[in-house]
Parts: C-alpha cells; structure tokens; sequence
C-alpha cells in the first residue's frame, strides 16, 4: 500500500500579530509575534512532535497512546493533554515553560544533561542556553503570563531588557537602552497604549528620559 510522505508545514507570526494554529488532532496553538512553528501535516507513529521557536500557548488535545513533544533547542516538553505556554526566542538567552493545567515533563536534548522536571499546573521552569542550567519556580502568574493571547500588554516585574524585547515584536520599532537600566524591573499593564505614551512611562520609572531618533528609541536614566 502506499503511503504518502509526511510534509512539514510552518507557520510564522509577524510582529505585531497573533496567529492561532489547530492542528489535525484538535490541539489549538497560539503563535506570538516574531515566532514560528513547525509541524506535519499529520501525526503518524506514537507521538505527535511539532518545534517552536519564539512563544506559544499550547491546548493539546488529549491522547493517552500518542504523548505531545515540544522541541525548542536543548530541552524539549513531553505531555500527553494540558495547556501551558513556551518562550524560546532564539535572541533571548532564557528559555521559559510554565503550566496551565495538567502535567508536563522538561527533557534535555542533544548535549544537554539533567534530570527530567516535572511541572503541575502554576510551575514553571527557566533555562539559560549559555550556562546550560535550568531552575524551577512555584506560584507562577500564569494569568499574567498568558495575557498576550488576548492582545494584552500585561508586565509583572519583568526585566526591562525582556520588556524592549517583548516591545519591539509587538510594534515592530527599534529600542535601546543604556547598560546601566538592565536591573531595573517593570510591573505594568500596557494595553492598548501608544508606544510613544509607554516609552514615557517606563522613562519616569527608570528617572530619564526616552529620546526618538531616526533608528527608535533610546532609553536613558539614572537607574531603578
């Protein structure tokens, strides 16, 4: 009989856009901005495996018999029907999982070495790609965190660094911000406000000032 060959499909989400994903077996995957997905055009065998490379939130339908992998890099996520969301930009030094519901398992890949972390629902864990280390964290703000779904611009104690980051793929501008601003932390919802108007406020809250120039923006300021 034959057997048509499995194709691999991709999807990317530009910044400054969401893009929602279902895939064949009923698993809704939200794509934010500036990431990408891929992922067959059918699930054969005993696991259903897709790569993400950006953040995502993943619903997986359950299926006992075929487990869920997530491959980002050096770890990848094993589950079998849960939701939780991944971020893994390949410009952000700090990979990050944290759960929604259910149950999932954290497994190295490649060169890597630990042992497999567990995580329920409100835990979460984080990995530096360069130390090659990973830490796992309780009580986690999964509303927060997941904000980003609904069109939301939700920070809580995030480091300014992340914040710019998170900012430029939302609205597309470049902006940089002086070595000395990188421990300050931000806690703000910034939904539905104008750049310009959020610039302002995160240069109060670093005591300076945030300066438009033909190439973005640039943040200055005593410190937090």
């Amino acid at each position: 009989n034959y057997i048509s060959p499995i194709h691999t499909l991709e999807v990317t989400a530009v910044n400054g856009n969401i893009t929602n994903v279902v895939l064949g077996d009923g698993t809704k995957i939200s794509l934010n901005g500036g990431s990408k997905l891929k992922y067959p055009d059918t699930f054969r065998g005993n696991l259903r495996e897709v790569s993400i490379e950006g953040e995502a939130f993943f619903d997986v339908a359950h299926d006992a018999d075929k487990p869920f992998i997530v491959h980002t890099g050096d770890i990848s996520t094993h589950v079998l029907g849960t939701s939780f969301n991944i971020k893994a930009y390949a410009d952000e030094q700090l990979l990050k999982v944290d759960v929604v519901s259910g149950k999932v398992g954290i497994v190295p890949s490649g060169n890597v070495e630990f042992k497999t972390v567990f995580l329920t629902p409100a835990e979460g864990i984080v990995y530096n790609k360069d130390k090659r280390t990973i830490s796992k964290s309780s009580n986690v703000d999964v509303d927060v965190l997941t904000k980003w779904k609904e069109g939301k611009l939700v920070f809580k104690k995030s480091p300014l660094p992340e914040v710019i980051k998170t900012l430029h793929r939302k609205f597309n501008y470049s902006i940089k911000a002086d070595d000395n601003l990188s421990g300050c932390f931000i806690s703000a919802d910034f939904t539905n406000v104008p750049l310009k108007d959020i610039m302002a406020v995160i240069a109060k809250l670093v005591k300076g000032k945030a300066t438009l120039t033909d190439n973005g923006y640039h943040l200055k300021g005593k410190g937090c």
